[in-house]
């Protein structure tokens, strides 16, 4: 962004009562630059003012990008294994409610062969409700809490 004026100075008279003018010209430069490096002009001046600075700079902020990436892998890493845990559990809970279904099934069964329909027809219906209510019921899945979360990256 650059601000230029002219400007006159006021008139002043001197001794000679002749008028003399002087213009001054201002200008203001505003730069911005944003990023883990300095601005490319500017590493010239880091080189002059300490030899090898710009090399260490670019070494740091490579070193720091390194950084930043194992670090987004073993993020990674540990959500994916979350994800697969959440999966093995929920395989493992559908299993366990299918054989006690089929358990329940064969004790009303049972129950109703023996003459007490009323109690089979309970256990069923009371099987089978449960079973509906799972799954009218909204599903949980693991990554509904993070939604929640907000990360801020860093700035670079």
């Amino acid at each position: 962004m650059e601000n230029k004026q002219k400007r006159q100075l006021p008139h002043h008279p001197n001794k000679n009562k002749s008028t003399k003018f002087a213009t001054v010209h201002q200008e203001a430069v505003v730069q911005h630059y944003s990023g883990p490096l300095p601005a490319p002009q500017n590493f010239e001046h880091y080189e002059k003012i300490l030899p090898g600075a710009a090399e260490r700079i670019l070494g740091m902020a490579e070193s720091e990008q390194a950084a930043r990436h194992k670090l987004e892998y073993e993020d990674l890493i540990l959500r994916k294994a979350d994800q697969e845990a959440y999966w093995r559990i929920s395989h493992r809970g559908q299993w366990a409610a299918f054989f006690l279904a089929i358990i329940a099934i064969g004790c009303a069964t049972a129950l109703g062969i023996s003459g007490r329909e009323w109690i089979a027809s309970a256990m069923v219906g009371s099987t089978f409700l449960g079973f509906i209510a799972a799954f009218l019921r909204p599903v949980k899945t693991c990554h509904s809490d993070q939604k929640d979360q907000t990360r801020k990256e860093p700035e670079s």
